[in-house]
């Protein structure tokens, strides 16, 4: 943000307080913990007690109880355990004169002026074009939530029962290799100092001590961070419970490696020498971890602080390229600052510390190669109205992070020597200025003040992560927080919505990133009839949003509640809201096809009917032959090859309900029939033989036949029949089967009357019939001819008689159901 939108805001929103409540501003002022807040418990007299409880309020009154008080500071009250010869009355004036155990860059006898300006201005590099831009206006703002509850041990099947106990001065990194944020144990409320390695996933605590074959040696207050050159966690320094440091160097990527000896030790003297309290950050400008200040053994109390900054570069070995951050500035050198690095200024940013001439100081610089550490403590704060000033008290022992969910620097908690107090605010640094969070998110009662809290120094890809510290001097038992937004499920929509019973409803689940916190997250769904699914983790790190498409199916009618649950790495959980559900009876349809038997080019008439579901219903018949699928519910068809089909209905509905149901049909084969007329020309009288011989069709056949002369018909297969006239006739028979297929077949039969003057049948007309007709007349005459000789008498011949005719036409159509 710019420094005049800054001011607009800030100025709005502190008038709007002293409006409201006309209460003193409490950034920087500690918290009364709650009634609830866990018992205290009083540690060991150690570090501890060196590093805090010797800074309190009383050391503003000289009575510290050192053996050795023998200078009192003018300007803090504080003593010190060594008398430093010459030193200036006002801070600033002139070089301290107690340097001689101070530390001084190889080859060089004085302050390198071209790595360190005190007159710079503020300046930072060149932003990357990768940084993390703060997050817009629009979302939510990130706020403390208490995980403690939340958080499980893994370890009671493996290498232990219990959590980490509340720490102080115990380092802890996130290394986004292993996924996990480890967590070397300094000192806890009942032992100072230890050496457990903790790591924290998204499945809860594990401790990994009794895993280990190696592990440095227990001290508290050394310096750790993610290393990306070495694929690991470094740790360097620390102090045993004698106060002694240390300074040899540890790689741990799942196992601890002693990397000393590769990388030489830190010269804090012109020679070998322990530090603790230092501060370890990567520094992607360099391309390598930068240590800086500290405090060599004995403790913070007297002038033992160092002001300066080393370098690892990868493999290589310690180097020193620059004082510390307040070695230009009143000479100051710092112990206990917090300092991370800075992704939108693209500088490393240093706060506060401990400097036993200065007291306890609220110094802000920032670093970069070019300007070395510049001191900008003057330009970003200043009062507003009766607020003074928006920088944060001095303080030491506070965490400091990068918050990815701002794009800006985080500040939590620290104690301050000279005023005695314990803090619980959190702040932001961007743009070259502190903002006070407490004007965005007021922090929880529960969030006591605190002091040497681990906070995690690398949490890109996280949000801040704090466990343990010191509140009070006790432990700050169940001390573990988390600074983020908190996760945000939705339940897009269930579709289909209403759904049939015993049909798929497809939840779909979306997920935006603007909330919870990677790398790794859980999910679940709830349908709201008892039943719920568990989904594997995902991973979070790039921050896109994500869209899933679960399917359920409900067996009961009735109205249900579908939500999603969201749990992320560090298991804040967040369901969505419920999306109502309506359950309505399953769909049913009823389907015929009839006949069920048919000759080939028969058609079959196919009707649906369908109930329940929800409308409108779709129909679908599936013929199976090939031939497209008809969308009505009653249609026909015809198939067109013998055989036999399973036609299939398919019913669905808006409630994703779908019925199928599936017919027989069996096809015969086309009926077919051939017929003869033996023989098929003979004159009248002559007996001609018919016949027909079927195939295909259906069942048992029945016959119509009709001759052509009007005679009555035949229902034989093989009629006969004689023709009493001559002429040519069209016999036809139709041939029907048990499915009503009918084939119709035509004779030709031709008739010829017999030839005269032969005594051939077939030379009389009328055929047989007349013969006999002409030998009854001839019998007749012969006895009529006898009997007048017989008497003598004479008579007169009788005429022949006239020739027959053909019988009378009895129609020439077919028989009834010959059509």
């Amino acid at each position: 943000m710019s420094r005049s939108t800054f001011w607009v805001w800030a100025i709005a929103v502190v008038v709007g307080m002293l409006a409201a409540s006309f209460a003193p501003w409490v950034g920087t002022g500690a918290s009364v913990p709650s009634a609830s807040s866990p018992a205290p418990v009083a540690p060991s007299p150690s570090l501890l007690e060196r590093a805090a409880a010797s800074l309190n309020a009383e050391d503003q009154r000289g009575s510290v109880g050192l053996v050795h008080c023998q200078v009192q500071s003018a300007d803090t009250g504080l003593c010190s355990d060594r008398t430093p010869s010459g030193r200036a009355t006002a801070p600033g004036t002139a070089p301290r004169a107690d340097t001689a155990h101070r530390l001084t860059p190889a080859g060089v006898g004085s302050h390198p002026t071209e790595l360190l300006s005190p007159s710079a201005a503020h300046s930072v590099g060149t932003r990357p074009a990768d940084a993390i831009s703060p997050r817009g206006a629009s979302l939510d703002a990130p706020g403390w939530f208490n995980i403690t509850g939340n958080i499980t041990d893994n370890s009671a099947t493996n290498y232990g029962t219990t959590l980490p106990q509340p720490t102080v001065g115990s380092p802890m990194a996130y290394d986004p290799l292993l996924q996990e944020v480890v967590l070397f144990v300094g000192c806890s409320v009942t032992a100072c100092a230890t050496n457990e390695t903790w790591a924290y996933t998204a499945s809860g605590w594990q401790n990994l001590t009794g895993t280990l074959t190696t592990a440095p040696s227990p001290r508290s207050f050394a310096a750790m961070d993610f290393d990306p050159a070495l694929g690991g966690l470094v740790l360097v320094g620390g102090a045993d419970t004698s106060v002694y440091a240390y300074n040899d160097t540890w790689l741990f990527n799942g196992t601890w490696w002693n990397l000393t000896a590769q990388l030489g030790y830190i010269d804090t003297d012109g020679e070998p020498g322990g530090i603790w309290g230092g501060s370890l950050a990567w520094d992607p400008q360099t391309g390598g971890l930068l240590l800086v200040d500290g405090c060599l053994e004995v403790d913070c109390l007297g002038l033992t602080e160092i002001g300066a900054t080393w370098y690892l570069n990868g493999t290589s070995p310690w180097s020193l390229p620059a004082w510390g951050p307040g070695t230009d500035y009143n000479y100051t050198y710092l112990g206990l600052g917090s300092m991370a690095y800075d992704q939108r200024d693209a500088a490393m940013l240093w706060f506060g510390g401990y400097d036993a001439y200065a007291g306890t100081v609220n110094y802000t610089f920032t670093y970069t190669p070019a300007t070395g550490w510049v001191n900008v403590t003057d330009t970003d704060g200043g009062c507003l109205l009766i607020v003074c000033s928006l920088t944060p008290a001095g303080r030491y022992g506070a965490g400091m992070t990068w918050d990815g969910q701002y794009g800006a620097i985080f500040l939590v908690g620290g104690y301050n020597g000279s005023s005695g107090e314990y803090y619980n605010d959190s702040w932001i640094f961007t743009d070259g200025v502190w903002v006070p969070l407490v004007l965005l998110t007021p922090t929880p009662s529960a969030f006591a003040p605190i002091y040497s809290p681990s906070l995690a120094v690398n949490s890109s890809g996280i949000a801040p992560f704090l466990v343990g510290g010191s509140c009070a001097l006790v432990g700050c038992a169940g001390n573990e927080w988390t600074w983020e937004i908190p996760p945000a499920p939705s339940v897009a929509d269930v579709d289909p919505n209403p759904v049939d019973n015993g049909s798929v409803a497809e939840v779909n689940v979306t997920r935006t990133p603007d909330g919870g916190s990677g790398p790794t997250w859980a999910w679940s769904v709830s349908y709201g009839d008892g039943t719920s699914t568990n989904f594997t983790t995902y991973d979070l790190s790039s921050g896109a949003p994500f869209y899933e498409h679960v399917a359920h199916t409900y067996n009961q009618v009735g109205n249900y509640s579908v939500a999603v649950r969201l749990t992320d790495f560090f298991t804040l959980a967040v369901a969505s809201a419920a999306v109502n559900v309506t359950v309505n009876a399953s769909l049913s349809a009823l389907a015929t096809a009839s006949p069920a038997v048919v000759d080939l080019g028969q058609s079959v008439r196919f009707a649906a009917v369908a109930y329940g579901g929800i409308g409108p219903y779709n129909f679908s018949w599936d013929f199976n032959d090939g031939s497209p699928a008809s969308a009505s519910a009653n249609t026909t068809h015809t198939y067109t090859t013998a055989g036999t089909y399973h036609a299939t209905l398919t019913v669905t509905d808006r409630g994703g309900g779908f019925v199928t149901i599936q017919k027989t049909l069996v096809v015969n084969p086309a009926l077919i029939a051939t017929v003869a007329a033996t023989p098929s020309s003979v004159t009248t009288g002559a007996t001609v033989t018919f016949s027909v011989t079927a195939t295909g069709g259906s069942g048992t056949y029945t016959y119509s036949w009709l001759f052509g002369d009007g005679s009555a018909g035949s229902a034989l297969v093989g009629p006969t029949h004689m023709y009493a006239v001559a002429g040519t006739y069209t016999a036809r028979v139709w041939v029907n089967d048990s499915l009503g297929s009918s084939i119709e077949k035509n004779l030709t039969v031709t008739v010829t009357a017999p030839s005269s003057g032969t005594t051939s049948g077939s030379g009389f007309p009328g055929g047989a019939l007349t013969w006999i007709i002409v030998a009854v007349v001839v019998v007749l005459v012969a006895i009529a001819a006898l009997a007048l000789v017989s008497r003598r008498r004479r008579t007169r011949s009788p005429p022949p008689p006239s020739s027959p005719t053909a019988p009378p036409s009895t129609g020439s159509g077919p028989p009834p159901g010959a059509m």
